[in-house]
């Protein structure tokens, strides 16, 4: 299962690069979004600075857009809530720098996220 989850940075690279040719340096960064701060990640292990900044950056708003949309299967999260999870795996997960980032745009009120619900999902 690994393997075929550790892949799927890789295809979104490749199907990002197909649908924009001329992306392939913003495109790179798309497997990096799975790579975790401290080397656990994956689909290459990197750690710190190794992942591309790109990936950093994608990996933490990978992280809130899972987690803040209403799915089938539960409510989503405020967003607070969601950037205080962010926070308590910083420099685990994340890069301190890209936390920090999120949250000081958040506190502008300059972090925007999608609010439409899912189709077929109630806000009861």
């Amino acid at each position: 299962m690994r393997s075929t989850v550790a892949t799927f940075g890789c295809l979104a690279a490749i199907i990002v690069a197909m649908i924009w040719p001329n992306s392939m340096p913003a495109s790179s960064g798309v497997p990096g979004g799975s790579e975790c701060w401290d080397g656990k990640g994956y689909p290459e292990g990197l750690k710190g600075e190794e992942i591309p900044l790109l990936g950093r950056v994608l990996g933490v708003a990978d992280f809130l857009d899972t987690l803040t949309p209403d799915r089938a299967y539960r409510k989503g999260l405020p967003l607070e809530e969601a950037l205080q999870m962010v926070r308590d795996l910083k420099g685990q997960a994340f890069d301190p720098a890209v936390v920090k980032a999120a949250v000081e745009l958040h506190e502008k009120g300059e972090l925007a996220l999608p609010t439409a619900p899912n189709p077929g999902v109630s806000r009861e």
